[in-house]
């Protein structure tokens, strides 16, 4: 069988197993690089471990387009798609060796969050109420609603209308990491602004936009805000629970705010507030 029909079948399965959109996508971007360096119609059975190590050790694998070289954590993530796809094809019988078998992650502490500071924040929430038209409007509730209530940009962009209870003041978070049904307190000072903005619909999503024109309008924003270093949304999930790490001191609370499942994944803030 040969490569590409193999990631085809691959990413067939990784659907079939439930795995997030963003999840599909990184595999498959990853194992496009391996094609467009091994060739996407050579069989399955052509791929080495010297092979791959070559092309993991290449330059343009381990830099960006602008030249810059990729931090271990990025690789790290390309590591493991290249791992998962090849033991994908010995468990599903197009290989009976693993030539990825050999292959290890870096050993790497994870990078701090990229939260915001005060002053950035200030400066971004000032871009965001200079402007009341509707797609401004719209971004103003979108952002503030992240950077006060810590969800992923993918949650917030997935609600609907109905999912939102007004009376009780709370959001139905129906996407989630690992499809893990969830609710949020809708924070008092938006509450207005988002009752205004939702009128009189009764169902379609809250926030018509797609993640990569969040991202886009985010960046947008933060030019506007004279915030120079690059930041996207997630930034302000990372700002949300430094703020709340700093005022409460209690590292439990903000994982059960981030509602992470493992506590190393909220200590890394803890961490930064010791510096």
């Amino acid at each position: 069988m040969r490569l590409d029909e193999c990631l085809d079948q691959h990413l067939q399965q990784m659907r079939a197993n439930g795995r997030a959109t963003s999840t599909l996508g990184q595999i498959q971007r990853h194992i496009t690089m391996l094609m467009n360096h091994l060739g996407h119609d050579i069989p399955i059975e052509a791929v080495t471990r010297e092979s791959l190590a070559g092309f993991l050790t290449l330059d343009s694998t381990r830099t960006r387009s602008d030249g810059s070289y990729k931090n271990e954590t990025s690789l790290n993530a390309l590591r493991s798609s290249i791992r998962n796809f090849f033991r994908f094809c010995c468990d599903a019988g197009y290989l009976t060796i693993d030539p990825s078998r050999l292959i290890r992650d870096a050993i790497c502490e994870p990078p701090p969050p990229r939260a915001l500071t005060d002053d950035e924040c200030e400066r971004l929430l000032a871009a965001l109420d200079a402007d009341n038209d509707n797609e401004s409007t719209r971004d103003r509730i979108l952002f503030t609603l992240l950077l006060q209530t810590g969800i992923r940009l993918g949650s917030a962009l997935a609600v609907d209308v109905a999912d939102i209870d007004f009376d009780n003041a709370i959001i139905e978070l129906r996407c989630t990491k690992r499809n893990r049904p969830d609710r949020v307190e809708i924070p008092r000072e938006l509450w207005s602004a988002l009752r205004a903005f939702v009128a009189f619909r009764k169902d379609g999503r809250l926030f018509a936009i797609t993640s990569r024109h969040a991202q886009r309008r985010f960046q947008h924003y933060c030019s506007r805000a004279g915030i120079s270093r690059h930041a996207s949304p997630h930034a302000l999930r990372h700002t949300f629970a430094q703020n709340l790490y700093a005022q409460r001191h209690d590292i439990f609370e903000v994982k059960r705010a981030l509602r992470h499942r493992s506590f190393s994944s909220t200590e890394v803030y803890m961490r930064c507030a010791e510096l």
